[in-house]
């Protein structure tokens, strides 16, 4: 029967040289029902050179992208069926492929971004909210940009559809963008940005 892979990544980006949880695996049958087993999982830094052509995502732009060092790689045991997490050690800067294998399974693999407050990061258009939720009081980080554009970039936010703000004009590249989140907050924000090169 054929295997498959569950991931789900504990953030939209990862901070340089912090370690956390970096994602939750499961093992599931083909009908994503949970099952037991063994799952080997491989991080490799990759190289930073996007192929832009009609990819609209992180796994199209890397996927062909070559390994430039194995970070780590660890198997996990499911002896009873339900998620395993996976642990991100402190790593520099960069775009990343967790890799997944297991009997029955096809190779799985997926792009992660891990970002200095001063990132260098070789990106296209990308726009990426460090956590899916914030609550009033915490602060809103978000990696966007574009790395070949060599003016700065405007950043807006919207509350529904009303227009709240215009940012700082950030560096030109890719750079992470924070927003103090507050009561009036509630209920969800939009950041765009635009840039010129």
């Amino acid at each position: 029967y054929p295997r498959l892979f569950k991931v789900d990544f504990t953030q939209g980006f990862y901070d340089e040289n912090v370690a956390v949880p970096l994602a939750d695996i499961t093992l599931t049958n083909a009908d994503g029902k949970p099952i037991a087993g063994e799952v080997i999982a491989r991080v490799s830094r990759v190289q930073d050179t996007p192929q832009t052509n009609e990819q609209n995502s992180l796994d199209g732009w890397y996927q062909s992208a070559k390994n430039r060092e194995v970070i780590f790689t660890k198997t996990l045991t499911f002896a009873t069926p339900g998620a395993q997490t996976l642990q991100l050690p402190a790593v520099p800067e960069g775009i990343y492929r967790l890799t997944l294998t297991s009997k029955q399974a096809e190779e799985q693999a997926v792009i992660f971004v891990v970002a200095a407050k001063e990132s260098h990061l070789k990106l296209p258009d990308v726009t990426l909210a460090q956590h899916k939720t914030y609550y009033p009081g915490e602060t809103a980080r978000v990696l966007l940009g574009n790395s070949s554009l060599s003016g700065s970039e405007r950043v807006e936010v919207y509350r529904k559809d009303q227009f709240l703000s215009t940012a700082e004009l950030l560096p030109s590249g890719v750079s992470i963008y924070t927003y103090p989140v507050d009561e009036q907050d509630r209920g969800g924000l939009t950041i765009g940005w635009f840039g010129a090169s």
